[in-house]
Formats: C-alpha cells, sequence, structure tokens
C-alpha cells in the first residue's frame, strides 16, 4: 500500500533513533455507534496532554480540516514544533493523513507514521489518556449532544489532573510552563484549581 510507504512502525522506530522530535498521537473515540458526531484525540505522551476535537462525521477530510484548523489557531511555528511526528492508527478517517505531511508550499512540516495493525500499544500513552475522556464519558453514551465547549471543558479538567509520572504535577503545568499559557488559552484549555476537578458524568451538569 503507497501510503504506508516509509510511514510503518518500524520506519517511526527508524526515525526515532536518528531524530530528536516531539511526537504526537492520535485516535478517535466513539460514543454511541450510530451518532455523528465523534471524538478526534491528539496526545503528546512526553508532557501527558491531550486535546480533542469534536468531528461532525469520522472521515479523512474532517481530520485532516481539524489539524488544518489547530494550525490556524497556534500559528504555523507552533505546529511545526508539536507536530513533528504524527502517530495514527489505520483507520480510515487517517487515510489521507499524508497530505498533512507538507505545506501550501511544498515543505515538509511533519512526518506520519502508521501503527501495526491491531497493535493498539503502539500509542499506548494516547490509548491509557482515553480512561480520563470514559470517566466522564462512559461506553455508550452519545457524542452527539456535545459540543466543543463541552469537549474543551472535559480537557481542561483531564489536563489540570496532576500525575505521579510528571512528580505530581498536571499535565497543563508542564505544558504551559514550556509554551506557554496563551497558547493553551488559544486551545480554549485552562487550569482548573486541583480541589475542583471533576472527571465524572456530572461534569456536563455544571454547565
Amino acid at each position: 500500500m503507497e501510503l504506508l510507504t516509509n510511514r510503518t512502525y518500524d520506519d517511526y522506530l527508524e526515525y526515532m533513533k536518528k531524530n530528536d522530535a516531539f511526537v504526537v498521537q492520535m485516535d478517535t473515540v466513539v460514543g454511541k455507534l450510530i451518532d455523528k458526531k465523534k471524538l478526534l484525540t491528539i496526545h503528546w505522551p512526553v508532557f501527558h496532554f491531550q486535546m480533542g476535537i469534536l468531528l461532525d462525521s469520522l472521515n479523512p477530510n474532517a481530520v485532516n480540516k481539524a489539524l488544518s484548523d489547530v494550525k490556524v489557531t497556534i500559528g504555523d511555528e507552533l505546529y511545526r514544533t508539536l507536530f513533528q511526528v504524527i502517530v495514527v492508527d489505520n483507520g480510515i478517517e487517517f487515510s489521507l493523513m499524508d497530505e498533512v505531511e507538507i505545506d501550501s508550499d511544498g515543505e515538509r512540516i511533519s512526518r506520519v507514521f502508521f501503527c501495526d495493525p491491531y497493535a493498539s500499544s503502539q500509542k499506548g500513552a494516547c490509548e491509557r489518556n482515553h480512561e480520563f475522556i470514559r470517566y466522564i464519558l462512559p461506553k455508550g453514551r452519545s457524542f452527539d449532544c456535545l459540543t466543543q465547549k463541552d469537549v474543551d471543558l472535559m480537557f481542561s479538567h483531564i489536563n489540570s489532573t496532576p500525575r505521579k509520572s510528571l512528580g505530581f504535577h498536571s499535565p497543563y503545568f508542564v505544558f504551559s510552563n514550556m509554551f506557554g499559557k496563551d497558547f493553551l488559552n488559544r486551545l480554549n484549555i485552562h487550569l482548573i484549581p486541583k480541589d475542583d476537578v471533576l472527571l465524572k458524568p456530572t461534569l456536563f451538569n455544571k454547565r
């Protein structure tokens, strides 16, 4: 398959041996199978930081547009830093990811790699962080009633949760220390005081 040429997981491992690059893992999460809306998750393992974009449909054009919108929001320079390497699975929604590697001027801005089939552990950090999503949106709960504002609120709480692996700091703290709070404000991710963090379905009752 031409899409996988130089983009397999083995290619990723070889690339990372030679390059010190930020890696972002991407995935999609569904509520009910009949839902129109799906959730695209974008996760930086080194920071345990994750954000989400609500998609109106699960197709490759929607995913690519979501990434394009992120680039507009955070600016080209920061996008080039944060999306140096993108790791995704073989879902149909990622089948046009080769298009996001090159910008409109023909310059390479990202490298995309695909996990092996049925090997979700190859982007395990992203998958594990989905556990926080399921605390708030249990399996079987419809996503069709969600708005992007709801998703931003959810990830504000998730990213404000301290992690032992970060020295009991939160992903928000670590990410903002490196890239600044203005960047996170543009993504509509905000710090939630530790005592106010809520990882339960009742979070959306507080809207």
